[in-house]
């Protein structure tokens, strides 16, 4: 069954906990400069070429190299974004090993003005499902709200759809869930149990099966618009158009470093400045 949203004027769906944080949320890549350092012009020209083109950015994600930033470099990426991009939404990323680390980065988000973090479990396999539970009430005794990084290739051990739907049902603070299964009929499962809770879409070669309000996806650093076609039309054409665009810029779900191929397409556009990545 797919869903049905409650939508209100410009299609935006108005039944849940954050009706803010919907659409198009674009993962950024951290351009570096020849010290390998987040070079300031890089992200500026970045930000520019996108900002009227998406609902939002989250810094230090994934595609991001989010796992390998120091707490300098993901500060300052925070930071660099924060700075120009005044009334666009911006979600920070924290991709932290342990509970303890995500919260102190929580905090210090806090400070920086921010009201969004988007979190996964920790790391590690065969983390017991009760702990994942718990690792989120914490993280929300932080006082931010935030959106749920389910992808088991990042952390180690996947939420399973119990888990997940109690995680968002008991946690108020939980506003969204970043959707990376690779199983539509699980995030369809979790999309009519918690109908309040936003699901943004990870894998582009899946955006047409799940009616979900929005995408968190690599590709949307490049082609903003073919990611809101995709999520707001059920249909292969669609798809046709994303996969094509995968095939372009070699960002397919085998790819372990799609965040440089990434890079490279817009070094080639004259937006950042190298194609340095983080590791």
């Amino acid at each position: 069954m797919q869903r049905k949203h409650d939508w209100g004027e410009n299609m935006i769906a108005t039944n849940l906990r954050n009706p803010k944080v919907q659409g198009v949320l674009v993962p950024l890549v951290t351009p570096l400069n020849e010290k390998r350092e987040v070079d300031a012009k890089s992200v500026k020209r970045l930000l520019q070429s996108l900002k009227s083109r998406v609902d939002g950015f989250i810094p230090c994600l994934s595609t991001g190299e989010g796992r390998n930033l120091n707490d300098r470099s993901w500060r300052t990426m925070l930071e660099f974004t924060l700075a120009e991009t005044s009334g666009t939404m911006v979600i920070a990323g924290i991709e932290a090993s342990a509970t303890s680390d995500v919260v102190r980065r929580v905090k210090e988000t806090r400070t920086l003005g921010v009201d969004v973090v988007i979190a996964l479990p920790q790391f590690g396999a065969n983390i017991p499902q009760d702990k994942i539970f718990a690792h989120f009430a914490t993280i929300a005794e932080a006082g931010l709200e935030i959106i749920v990084y389910n992808k088991q290739m990042m952390c180690g051990t996947p939420i399973h759809i119990n888990t997940l739907i109690r995680i968002c049902r008991q946690i108020p603070a939980i506003i969204g869930v970043k959707e990376g299964s690779m199983d539509p009929a699980f995030t369809q499962q979790f999309l009519d149990a918690v109908p309040d809770v936003a699901v943004f879409l990870a894998w582009e070669h899946l955006f047409t099966k799940n009616a979900a309000h929005g995408s968190i996806a690599a590709l949307s650093n490049l082609e903003p618009e073919l990611c809101r076609e995709g999520v707001t039309n059920q249909n292969m054409g669609a798809q046709n158009k994303i996969n094509d665009a995968i095939a372009r810029y070699n960002i397919g779900s085998e790819n372990t470093s799609w965040f440089y191929d990434i890079k490279l397409e817009l070094v080639r556009r004259g937006i950042i400045e190298t194609t340095y990545c983080i590791v």
